[in-house]
Formats: C-alpha cells, sequence, structure tokens
C-alpha cells in the first residue's frame, strides 16, 4: 500500500505561530527561497519506523510544501496538536472525497475522540506504535475500525531509529529527537500525563547516539568550521538538534549519561552539534549537569517558569517552582553559555495589568532572549478545561482557536476582550526589535562555545546580509528590520563570530515580525 503521513499547517486567521521560523530559519541558514519550521512533528517518521518494509510511506509537512491532494495514495495518517485540528479536518475532508481513508491521532484525536472521529474514518487514541502494523493489516483486509486505542505505552528501549530518510531535513531548523516520554507532574493545564503517563520511560543513550548518527549520515550539512570552547580546538560544525522531551533531565542519571554520550560522539568525529530541550528550572542549581549540558554544546533551556506568583502556581499545580529563585536560575544558567528559553502564562485567575508589568520587567531585567508568552488555554483533556467547563466558562470550542494566542475562556478580574488587549500590549513591549536585542547583547560575552573561523564570519555577515535584502525585496521582511541588521551585522558578525550572534539578529527579526502580525491581527479582530 502508498501511505502518505500528513502534519497539517495553521489557519492563517488563527495567528501566526510564534515558533513558525517563518523568518528564523531563511536568516538563520541564510536560505531566503526556502520555507522554512522548527522541525517535523516526531511522530511522522516514528510511525514510518513502524510501518512494515512491503509498504511505501511518504511524509508529507503543509508547513513547509503543499499538499497534492491528487496523488494516490491507499491510506492518509494525520497528527494534529488542537490548534491544527480545523486544517486536519480539510485536509481529511478533500482525501475522503476522493474515496481514500483517513486516519487521524496524536494528542487532539487522543483527548476528543467522538469529535474527531465525525470527521475522519479512524481514531487512534493514545501513543501509536504498537497499533499501526495492526491497523495496516485491517486496511489491507478491508476491515479498518472507526477507532484503535492504546492499552499499554511503548517501551522505548525497543524503538527503532525514526525514519529521518523521509523527512526534508535541509528545511528544518532542528532536527528533532526524543530521550524520554512521560512525566512525574500533573500541572492542570497539560496534556501530558494524560498521552504519555506519569511514569518516565528511557530510551538507552545507545539508541540516542544511533538516532544522531542517523541524522547526520543525511542532513546536508553547510561546511564551516567553529573554535569549540569545550574542545579547545577547531571543528566541523554539523548542525542542531532539539532533544523534545516533556522533560529532558527529569531523570538527572539518565540526562548526565545522554549528555556525556553526546560529548563522546562529537569528539570522536571531529565535529560540534549545538542542541536544546526543556527541563524545570532547577536544572539552574545543578551545576554538574549544567557543565556536561555546555561541554556537548547545548545552546538553549526551555523552561516553564509560568507565573511570578506562588499563589498562582499553587492552582496549576506546577508546585515545583520557587518564584524567587527564578532569577538565580537564570543568571546559573547563562553563565555556562546556555540560553533560558522563558515560558509563561498569563490570564490566570490573578492576571491583572500589574502583574504583567511585573513580568515584563523581570524578563528585561535578567536578559532572557528567548521568550514564549502564552494565554491561558484550557486544552481538551486537562484538568483545567473540566474546572472551567464545569464553571460555564468556556466561550469556544473552535480547535484552531486553542493556540495560546487566543482568550477561548471567561477570564476573572476582567473581560476576554482586556485580556486579548493586554496580550497585544505584551507582545508589543516584549517582540518589538529594539527590545529583544537588548535583551540578547549581553548574552553575546557569555555565548562563547561555538565560534566561527574569519573567513567563515564574512561568509556569513555576507550571507545573511544578502537574505535579508532578499526577504525584503519578496515583502517578507520590514525595510527598517532589514537596515537594522545591515548596520548591525559587520560589527556583531565579523568582531564577535560566534553563532549566538547571528541568532541575535534573526530571532530578534523573527520576534519583531511576530509583534507586527499579532497586533494587526487582533485589530482586525476589534
Amino acid at each position: 500500500m502508498k501511505i502518505l503521513l500528513i502534519n497539517p499547517s495553521c489557519l492563517a486567521e488563527a495567528g501566526r505561530d510564534l515558533y513558525s521560523a517563518q523568518l528564523l530559519g531563511p536568516l538563520f541558514t541564510f536560505q531566503p527561497n526556502t520555507r522554512m519550521a522548527l522541525g517535523v512533528p516526531l511522530a511522522l517518521p516514528t510511525l514510518a519506523a513502524n510501518t512494515p518494509v512491503e509498504h511505501h510511506v511518504k511524509i508529507v509537512d503543509e508547513e513547509i510544501e503543499e499538499i497534492n491532494f491528487d496523488e494516490y495514495a491507499d491510506i492518509v495518517g494525520i497528527t494534529a496538536m488542537t490548534f491544527k485540528a480545523t486544517r486536519a479536518y480539510e485536509i481529511a475532508k478533500e482525501f475522503r472525497a476522493r474515496g481514500v481513508k483517513v486516519v487521524m491521532g496524536g494528542i487532539h484525536a487522543s483527548m476528543c475522540p467522538d469529535e474527531v472521529s465525525r470527521h475522519v474514518d479512524c481514531v487512534v487514541i493514545g501513543e501509536a506504535e504498537k497499533l499501526w502494523p495492526k491497523l495496516l493489516i485491517d486496511v489491507a483486509e478491508g476491515k479498518l475500525k472507526g477507532r484503535y486505542k492504546a492499552t499499554e505505552f511503548p517501551d522505548l528501549k525497543e524503538s527503532g531509529v525514526p525514519r529521518y530518510d523521509l523527512v526534508k531535513n535541509r528545511q528544518y531548523l532542528y532536527s528533532y529527537l526524543q530521550t524520554t516520554r512521560g512525566c512525574p507532574f500533573n500541572c492542570s493545564f497539560c496534556t501530558v500525563t494524560k498521552f504519555n503517563g506519569r511514569a518516565i520511560r528511557k530510551k538507552k543513550p545507545e539508541q540516542v547516539i544511533n538516532e544522531v548518527d542517523a541524522l547526520l549520515k543525511l542532513k546536508p550539512n553547510r561546511e564551516f568550521n567553529v573554535f569549540s570552547k569545550a574542545a579547545g580546538k577547531v571543528r566541523r560544525f554539523a548542525g542542531t538538534i532539539a532533544f523534545i522531551d516533556d522533560n529532558f533531565a527529569i531523570d538527572r542519571d539518565h540526562a548526565l549519561s545522554v549528555c556525556r554520550a553526546f560529548q563522546r560522539y562529537q569528539e570522536e568525529h571531529d565535529i560540534a552539534i549545538a542542541w536544546y530541550t526543556q527541563v524545570n528550572f532547577t536544572v539552574g542549581f545543578d551545576e554538574e549537569l549544567l557543565t556536561e549540558m555546555a561541554n556537548s554544546n547545548c545552546q538553549h533551556l526551555f523552561i516553564g517558569f509560568e507565573s511570578l506568583d506562588q499563589a498562582t502556581l499553587k492552582l496549576m499545580k506546577k508546585k515545583m517552582n520557587t518564584p524567587e529563585k527564578y532569577a538565580e536560575s537564570i543568571k546559573n544558567i547563562h553563565e555556562h553559555g546556555i540560553r533560558v528559553v522563558y515560558s509563561t502564562i498569563i490570564g490566570d485567575d490573578n492576571t491583572s495589568i500589574k502583574s504583567v508589568n511585573q513580568l515584563i520587567e523581570f524578563i528585561r531585567e535578567n536578559n532572557v532572549f528567548h521568550v514564549l508568552l502564552n494565554i491561558l488555554t484550557p486544552y481538551p483533556g486537562t484538568e483545567l478545561f473540566d474546572n472551567m467547563k464545569t464553571e460555564n466558562r468556556i466561550l469556544t470550542l473552535d480547535p484552531h482557536l486553542y493556540n495560546i494566542r487566543n482568550v477561548v475562556f471567561k477570564p476573572k478580574g476582567m473581560s476576554q476582550p482586556q485580556l486579548q488587549a493586554l496580550y497585544a500590549k505584551a507582545c508589543g513591549r516584549l517582540f518589538r526589535f529594539k527590545s529583544v536585542y537588548m535583551r540578547g547583547k549581553p548574552m553575546i560575552g557569555l555565548s562563547k562555545q561555538l565560534n566561527l573561523q574569519f573567513f567563515d564570519r564574512i561568509a556569513a555577515w555576507i550571507g545573511l546580509s544578502y537574505t535579508a535584502l532578499s526577504l525584503t525585496w519578496k515583502g517578507r521582511l520590514r525595510l527598517s528590520t532589514t537596515i537594522r541588521i545591515l548596520m548591525l551585522a559587520p560589527f556583531l558578525i565579523l568582531k564577535n563570530g560566534n553563532i549566538f550572534s547571528i541568532e541575535l539578529l534573526s530571532a530578534s527579526a523573527d520576534y519583531d515580525d511576530f509583534a507586527c502580525s499579532e497586533t494587526d491581527r487582533l485589530l482586525i479582530l476589534q
């Protein structure tokens, strides 16, 4: 059989995804003519790896390419988070109209199977690795069921290497890998424990390295050299990886083992690989782990700080967080040359103009370069959703609005339009080019892990300048932003010459575009 595995795009009217990399990707990689995304959902190459060899599999990511609805397929598999579900239904309708069976899985299908079943032929609930081969047999025999539900979690120690060979790697900023699944915590706004369970399942370090090795054999590299501070020598830069664990360091010993194995791999192959992952803020107090992360070229740590108010954190069941220690944790992480990605939530019952102003000031004072600002979103399947539904506070069930950028519930202490306006103002203050650049500038002196060699600095300066001008010509980048890049690039790239200097300009431009996009969208909604 021929199988199409599809990742839907977002609906434009719901707002630009902050992490879409639509400008960050082309600017950082000097590819102005390439559609890019941060990475492909790992579910697709993972399912492909669990597909029997007699079948032909193709991965289609609508974030970077168009879908050919007239392409022959025996079955279409779609994965979608909640905010992509509406587009997933549109895709399913097109294929079903052509007589193709459509299967949908992922977090939204698992949380809302009754809703999803109205739009597709088959719903898969839970992690699908063990269900998938049996489902394909049923398709071949004409016995496809309307619903398949996982009764146990896959053992990750038995997992094979995902089919990265089916992915258009050059069009992604990061290659996605995973070392663990599951989370022992049970935050009221999160679906992770319901979908992946509370027990931590782990891949062996050698499995992780096998996946890294498979990726590097496939991904076309842009050849340039960097001075690796950890190695004390020049190495070939071999790309960027994201370990998309829900909490990479929840098992500290396992995290240390993966970092050390990853460092050895880079040493053995005389390469440098930049990487990032997600952890708790307490990692900022683990000197040994931070050192091992830095030595293996970790560049970013995504951390869910969520709130500066302890009472709010208690309501969220985020009891492991201690706001009075946030600043020290961030400082310690930054001093290791690792940049914090600060994820935070507004719209909880204690949100006010004062609390948002305090948040913005805290981010500025602590030179937090990367920020993910979330409007509290009661995702289906969470305790938060159930509580708000009981209180009659849910305003809409339209999936595409559940994207952390729209108010879908009745706030307390202010109206829905007031909270949406507060979010818009916060975006303007946090994400305009100057604000982002000024927060990131102090990190230049700390981010010395990967430094470009002199001639590569010249090439990077020319590449970034050319890309900015080209994107401006295409109408994708504002002229004022391009002028800033052209003025700052010679000093940042030629003098400092580290990978972060390129990221600083690229991300500042991307954040600025997001801020402008959100302002325009929310004005239309008013």
